[in-house]
């Protein structure tokens, strides 16, 4: 009977200091960005970027990154290549099957620099990069 008293009282004062978890965010738009590169040298790692901005009063999830390359030499589309946000890793295949992330990962208002990476130094490869983002607005 006292741990029922105890757990109602407990109740009331958190009803009382009205918590809440993540109660000033609401969902507003989903968006996806595509990142395509031609690597035709095999003398560096290429890259492309676009530069994306976070509105004022929004916040990004970024939900999921993948980056694949195909081959015209073996005809093939495999997962390879790295996927940044302001030179933090969202996606790295990195010959482990499967790759890594470090998903999600969240954004506040600003301009940043999305990067879709090559991962070989071989010639001719066609990297196709995706992210998608789930878009808040934050209200008071």
């Amino acid at each position: 009977m006292k741990s029922r008293t105890f757990f109602t009282a407990l109740a009331i004062v958190f009803c009382g200091l009205n918590v809440s978890a993540q109660g000033n965010l609401q969902f507003n738009q989903v968006k996806y960005f595509q990142l395509l590169l031609t690597q035709l040298s095999s003398s560096a790692f290429d890259q492309t970027t676009q530069v994306v901005t976070v509105p004022a009063n929004k916040v990004w999830k970024i939900e999921a990154a993948s980056a694949t390359y195909y081959s015209p030499t073996s005809g093939s589309a495999v997962f390879g290549g790295k996927i940044c946000i302001d030179g933090h890793v969202l996606f790295d295949y990195a010959n482990t099957p499967g790759g890594f992330n470090t998903l999600p990962f969240w954004l506040p208002a600003g301009t940043y620099t999305l990067a879709l990476k090559s991962n070989t130094t071989s010639s001719t490869y066609y990297f196709n990069g995706a992210v998608s983002v789930i878009e808040f607005n934050v209200v008071p």
